[in-house]
């Protein structure tokens, strides 16, 4: 089987710094801890296992959001590759990878403008562009534009609940609630500005955020404001359950920890429950629990692993430690993933212990024919690899009974989702598009794979897919 290949787009110049490795760190007491090291970890050294490779596809500029599966149907969005931008929102066949329809967003003076947020809501895509201050609902099957508004900001994630979607700009402004029907503004907060490419959090009755000095709880309903609370939650967002806020950024009366708190807000009165002296860079809600870490990464904030934690959702409270660092995700239930630089692990959600672990790194090739010295590809290579700076893996997804994930040097991996054996492994000979930096949007994102029920999806300037069922 010929392997896909997809050429990798103009490099993008970053300042980035890559961890040392998985040492010993101490920010704050809290943090303080030792990552385990390569007791029990495996590599991955075999020959690839036989993958059905579907399609390739290259749409002509770079992703600025992750590939969404549903229904039968892949839907992406692309930057452009000229100033003024000529991205365009696809839906391909997820089986084919024929074009179904595509959608180019135009601001007031005609110009293209690229998507910076794409969701799929209630079998509607949402999509917000970079730079033009609108919002647009496209029809899923079609393609039609169902409407446009100009209330929105740029580049932030919309959220929806009870009949309204919910928007803020990412580089600071109002938040806005709009008729998901109509797309006309059912109210409008403005006395501050709110910002983060994350979206806002919502519960059943209220609408939360973080502004540049706080963060601030507002009524679902009329937009009227609850409460405020002196403290932020930097770029990685809210999430709220039970009840509870939880955040990971700033106490400004009560932080000595450069790195800032984990900690938790009552949703309803605002007040302050709990907090850790512990950064968080992933945070993962489940079972009345909080699992929070940080992982090597090449973001400049963001380079000193920390142990996965899992804490007590009500009172902050310890439940378990582990000895494995990175970054948590959710996986089967019981199964938490963890990624850390090239590691990619899994814990017993309910202990900490690891179950299993792989060490991804590259393998070594010759420096030159003949020459007995090997090399990995440099930090330097990866980071400036296509259009992407890379934190060497994506963030994984699963689905059914396996988790899928590919790398910064261009392969993709597919693992029983509980006992991590390899089911397949492939290389697309390009960088895979990973956590990366947009210096001149100052923002991260993690890029996943997006699973649908009979392929994976993998971007680096185009699209690869490969069928979930190979072995």
């Amino acid at each position: 089987m010929n392997k896909p290949g997809v050429p990798a787009a103009a490099a993008l110049l970053i300042l980035a710094v890559l961890a040392a490795g998985c040492t010993e760190f101490s920010t704050s007491s809290d943090d303080a801890g030792t990552c385990l090291g390569d007791t029990d970890t495996q590599t991955i050294d075999e020959m690839y296992r036989q993958v059905d490779y579907l399609w390739h596809r290259e749409l002509g500029g770079d992703m600025l959001t992750n590939p969404i599966a549903s229904g039968g149907q892949l839907y992406v969005a692309t930057s452009g590759i000229d100033i003024l931008g000529n991205g365009h929102v696809f839906a391909l066949d997820a089986a084919t990878g024929e074009e179904l329809w595509r959608y180019q967003t135009l601001n007031d003076y005609g110009f293209a403008e690229d998507a910076a947020a794409a969701v799929l809501i209630e079998g509607d895509l949402y999509v917000v562009p970079q730079s033009d201050g609108y919002l647009y609902r496209l029809d899923s099957t079609t393609g039609e534009l169902l409407w446009r508004t100009p209330h929105v900001g740029r580049g932030s994630q919309p959220a929806m609940s009870g009949g309204f979607v919910y928007t803020k700009p990412s580089s600071g402004g109002p938040v806005h609630a709009l008729h998901t029907d109509t797309g006309e503004v059912a109210w409008t907060y403005s006395q501050t500005n709110f910002f983060g490419y994350q979206r806002l959090a919502v519960s059943e009755d209220a609408v939360y955020g973080t502004t540049w000095l706080d963060i601030r709880a507002l009524d679902k309903d009329s937009g009227q404001l609850r409460w405020v609370f002196d403290g932020n939650a930097r770029e990685r967002g809210l999430r709220v359950a039970d009840g509870i806020v939880i955040a990971s950024g700033t106490l400004y009366e009560l932080d000595e920890n450069p790195g800032g708190s984990l900690y938790a807000i009552d949703a309803a009165t605002g007040d302050l429950m709990w907090r850790r002296g512990l950064s968080a860079q992933s945070i993962v809600l489940r079972n009345d629990t909080v699992y929070a870490g940080t992982g090597e990464s090449p973001l400049l904030a963001n380079d000193h692993p920390g142990p996965v934690r899992a804490l007590d959702i009500a009172t902050g409270e310890d439940r378990w430690r582990s000895e494995t660092c990175g970054r948590p995700f959710a996986g089967p239930d019981g199964v938490l993933y963890v990624v850390n630089g090239w590691r990619f692990s899994a814990l017993n959600e309910h202990t900490g212990e690891r179950l299993w672990s792989y060490d991804l790194s590259p393998a070594p090739t010759p420096m030159q024919p003949g020459d007995e010295a090997q090399a990995t590809p440099s930090e330097w290579e990866l980071l400036v690899a296509g259009s992407h700076s890379s934190a060497w893996l994506t963030a994984p997804v699963w689905k059914s009974d396996e988790v899928h994930l590919g790398s910064a040097d261009g392969r993709v991996f597919a693992l029983d989702a509980l006992t991590g054996e390899l089911r397949w492994q492939s290389d697309v000979q390009t960088p895979i598009a990973t956590e990366y930096f947009r210096m001149m949007l100052a923002a991260y994102i993690h890029p996943a794979p997006a699973v649908g029920d009979e392929v994976v999806y993998v971007t680096n300037g185009g699209l690869v897919a490969f069928s979930a069922h190979s072995r």
